[in-house]
């Protein structure tokens, strides 16, 4: 979590005008609350339903689908910055 609110509080201090980071930073803020809110209950009642271990074994795979998922857009965004850079350079 500390590297991911590194970059989130980066890109929020370089992108967000002073004007308005206050505003935007108590939209994230609620908007994480309420993630974490329906995480917890929904993990609650599938634990209710199935085994506490499964459970578990479900979150952990999806916290791994997530982060491949934004690893590879990563990558993409990556080589399109790059490959812009190149045709610049280029021209």
């Amino acid at each position: 979590m500390a590297f991911a609110n590194a970059a989130f509080y980066t890109f929020y201090q370089t992108y967000i005008p002073v004007e308005i980071m206050g505003r935007v930073g108590s939209l994230y803020g609620l908007v994480e609350s309420l993630c974490i809110i329906i995480v917890t209950a929904l993990f609650g009642i599938l634990v209710e339903v199935i085994s506490i271990r499964l459970v578990v074994i479900i979150g952990a795979a999806l916290m791994i689908i997530v982060a491949l998922a934004v690893w590879t857009c990563s990558l993409r965004v990556l080589v399109q910055r790059k490959n812009v850079s190149v045709e610049k350079v280029s021209t």
